[in-house]
C-alpha cells in the first residue's frame, strides 16, 4: 500500500512539473507565494477624485493655491483653483460647460439659486452642512440645501475697550439700547477730560458696499429703531451734528486708529484697516435700538455660498465635499485653513486665530444669539444712497419730522 501511494504521488509531483514547464514566464513569476502577502494596489488620484475650485476674487488667487498646494500634499488629492480675474464670476456658465468644469464653485444669492439649483449638489447630510452653526446659512429650497456658506460678514459697533475701560466700563456693561445711551452721553459730557469721543465722525459720502449709509439703510424696515439710533450717533460723534452735511472724507478711520474714539459703526471686513492696533483692544458689539433684547446678538449676512457641480463624477463631488470640510475645520496653530482667505465662516469647529472681531461674531454665532433685522442695501442705487447721507444730514443738522420724513422717502424707494 506504502509503494503505491509513493507511485501515485511521484506521478502526481511529475504531471505538476510538466504543467508549469509549460506555462508562460509571466503567469510563473505572478504566482503568488505563502511567504509574502499580497500588497494591495495603489489608489490612482483618479481613484481618489480631483477638486476643481472656481472662485471671483482676484486678490485671493495665490491664497487659494496654497491651500490647494498644502491639501494635495497632505492627501495626494490633486486641487485646482481657477481664479476669474476680473472679479464678476461672470464666466461661470462658460466655466460649467468646458471640459475641465469646477467641481466648487460660488453663488452670492437665493437668486442666483433659481438659475443654478439644477446644477447643484443637494448637500443634505454632508459634513460640511451639519457643522453649520446655524441652518440660516445653508441655502436652502425645495426640502434640500444647495449651497453652505463660505463668507459671512457681519456688522456691529467696533468697540475700543481699552477707551472704554478709561470711561469706566466694560463691554459688559452694554446689553442695552439705554445702557449704551448713558454710557456713549457720560462719554460726550467728559470729552474733553477724556480727550476721546463716543463715535467716529459719520462718512456719509460713501455709498459703497459696507458703508455706514448701506448699514443705516439696512435699518429702513424700522424706522423708529434708526431714528432712535441715529439721534445718539449723530449728536455723539466727534464732530458736531451741524457739520455733517458734505463730510465724504474717512476721517472716522483714523480717529478711531488714534484713539479718538470708542466706537465705530461697521463690520468684520474692516479689520485690515484697524490690524495696527491691539488685538485684544477690539471688539464689536450689536446695534441696540430698544431694551427689550437683552439676549441680542449679531446680525450676519452671507455674501457667498459654496455649492457642489451636480454634474461632477461621485469621487469627484465626494473629494470636494472632503476639501471643503478640510477647508473650516482643520487647525493649524489656531486658525482654520480658511482663515487666510480672510473670510468669516459660520461653522462650530472653525477657530480664527488673526480676526478678534471674527471670534465674537462666531461665539454670538454658537449661542445662537441673532441680531436685529437688517436688509441689504443692494435695492438703493448709489444715486439714491447719496440722497440718503444728504437727508440724514440735513436732519441731523436741524432735527425736526419734516426733515425725518424726506429721510424716509428716500427709502421708501427700495422696498
Amino acid at each position: 500500500m506504502k509503494k503505491r501511494i509513493y507511485i501515485c504521488g511521484a506521478v502526481v509531483a511529475a504531471v505538476l512539473i510538466l504543467v508549469l514547464a509549460l506555462l508562460p514566464r509571466d503567469q510563473q513569476d505572478s504566482t503568488p507565494t505563502t511567504d509574502a502577502p499580497t500588497a494591495p494596489s495603489a489608489t490612482t488620484p483618479e481613484e481618489k477624485g480631483k477638486v476643481v475650485i472656481y472662485q471671483c476674487d482676484p486678490q485671493l488667487a495665490a491664497a487659494w493655491k496654497a491651500l490647494a498646494q498644502s491639501y494635495t500634499a497632505q492627501t495626494g488629492i490633486p486641487v485646482t483653483i481657477v481664479s476669474d480675474t476680473s472679479g464678476s464670476c461672470d464666466d461661470l456658465p462658460g466655466r460649467m460647460e468646458s471640459d475641465n468644469a469646477p467641481t466648487v464653485f460660488c453663488l452670492h444669492s437665493r437668486e442666483d439659486l433659481k438659475k443654478w439649483q439644477s446644477a447643484c449638489l443637494d448637500l443634505t447630510g454632508s459634513a460640511i452642512a451639519n457643522a453649520l452653526c446655524s441652518q440660516d446659512f445653508a441655502l436652502k429650497t425645495d426640502g434640500g440645501i444647495w449651497g453652505v456658506a463660505a463668507n459671512v460678514e457681519s456688522y456691529g459697533l467696533i468697540c475700543n475697550t481699552n477707551l472704554l475701560a478709561r470711561a469706566g466700563y466694560t463691554e459688559g456693561d452694554i446689553e442695552t439700547f439705554t445702557q449704551l445711551k448713558n454710557i456713549v452721553q457720560l462719554i460726550t459730557a467728559s470729552k474733553k477730560e477724556f480727550g476721546f469721543s463716543a463715535f467716529a465722525t459719520p462718512n456719509l459720502g460713501n455709498t459703497g458696499h459696507g458703508s455706514l449709509l448701506c448699514l443705516l439703510a439696512g435699518l429702513r424696515h424700522d424706522p423708529i429703531a434708526l431714528r432712535t439710533f441715529w439721534d445718539l450717533y449723530s449728536t455723539n460723534c466727534s464732530s458736531p451734528a451741524a457739520s455733517l452735511i458734505g463730510n465724504a472724507d474717512n476721517s472716522a478711520y483714523q480717529e478711531f486708529l488714534q484713539d479718538k474714539a470708542v466706537f465705530f459703526l461697521g463690520g468684520t471686513w474692516l479689520y485690515d484697516e484697524f490690524a495696527e492696533m491691539d488685538d485684544y483692544n477690539l471688539r464689536i458689539l450689536p446695534v441696540y435700538t430698544d431694551d427689550e433684547h437683552q439676549d441680542l446678538g449679531l446680525y450676519s449676512h452671507c455674501t457667498a455660498y459654496w455649492c457642489v457641480n451636480a454634474a461632477s463624477k461621485e469621487l469627484d463631488q465626494q473629494a470636494s465635499l472632503d476639501f471643503l470640510a478640510w477647508l473650516v475645520t482643520a487647525q493649524a496653530e489656531q486658525a482654520a485653513p480658511v482663515d487666510d482667505l480672510k473670510m468669516l465662516s459660520p461653522y462650530r469647529d472653525a477657530a480664527f486665530a488673526a480676526n478678534p472681531l471674527e471670534a465674537v461674531v462666531r461665539e454670538y454665532m454658537r449661542n445662537e444669539r441673532a441680531g436685529i433685522e437688517w436688509r441689504d442695501c443692494d435695492a438703493l442705487s448709489k444715486d439714491k444712497l447719496a440722497a440718503f447721507g444728504q437727508a440724514l444730514a440735513a436732519y441731523a443738522a436741524a432735527p425736526d419730522d419734516a426733515k425725518w420724513d424726506a429721510v424716509l422717502q428716500i427709502l421708501s424707494t427700495a422696498e
